[in-house]
């Protein structure tokens, strides 16, 4: 596993990944809502499923950024929190849909 944040690439610490998701001790302190680049290196994994899941990638980037635009701006309007709420959901069913990807995509 690989971790890049603004500052390069500090060394990880125990990570651990399970079905609820991945952790990561690092030895650098991290902004909250700060964006990190996580990189995994998966064996046998199909070229389909990693076509699947950049697919999935570039939607999370995408939430990511209409996210931090509503967060940007102190008076929202109704129809922007039902939005915002709604991505929160998509983003959670798209980490679901790569993590299983990749479960069922890797070859043997």
């Amino acid at each position: 596993m690989t971790i890049r944040s603004k500052d390069g690439f500090p060394p990880d610490r125990t990570p651990d990944t399970s079905e609820s998701g991945i952790s990561a001790l690092l030895p650098i302190e991290l902004q909250v809502g700060q964006t990190v680049e996580l990189k995994i290196k998966l064996p046998g994994v199909s070229a389909e499923t990693i076509e699947k899941v950049e697919k999935l990638a570039s939607e999370l980037r995408a939430i990511n950024h209409w996210d931090a635009e509503y967060r940007r701006h102190r008076r929202r309007e109704c129809y922007e929190k039902v939005a915002f709420v709604s991505r929160q959901k998509r983003r959670s069913e798209v980490i679901t849909q790569m993590l299983t990807a990749l479960l069922r995509g890797t070859k043997g």
